[in-house]
C-alpha cells in the first residue's frame, strides 16, 4: 500500500503541494501548479496533521528548482513558427 503523500499547507491553512523528500536542512517540494522546490527546513512547522510552510510560497523563488523555462522557450518558438525558418527560394 503507498504512502499517504505529506501534504504542505500555507499560512492560510490552504494546500499548496506535497513534501517529496525530506532531509535535514531542506524539505522537496511540488506545488498543485508542478513547480518545485528546495526549502530550509527552517520555514516549515508540523501542526500534527500536516506541514506548515510559514513563509509564502510566492517569496521562496529563490529556493525553486526545475524551472519549466524550456516549456516557455518551445511554447515562444511554437509562436515564432514560419518566421523562423528561411524562406523556401534565394535571390539571386
Amino acid at each position: 500500500m503507498p504512502e499517504e503523500p505529506l501534504l504542505v499547507h500555507d499560512q492560510n491553512e490552504e494546500n499548496i503541494g506535497n513534501i517529496t523528500q525530506m532531509g535535514s536542512d531542506h524539505f522537496y517540494i511540488t506545488t498543485l501548479d508542478g513547480d518545485q522546490y528546495k526549502i530550509p527546513s527552517h520555514f516549515f512547522t508540523h501542526t500534527g496533521e500536516h506541514w506548515l510552510l510559514i513563509k509564502p510560497v510566492k517569496e521562496c523563488s529563490d529556493y525553486r528548482i526545475g524551472d519549466n523555462s524550456q516549456a516557455h522557450v518551445d511554447e515562444l518558438s511554437e509562436d515564432s513558427f514560419p518566421a523562423s525558418d528561411p524562406p523556401d527560394y534565394t535571390l539571386g
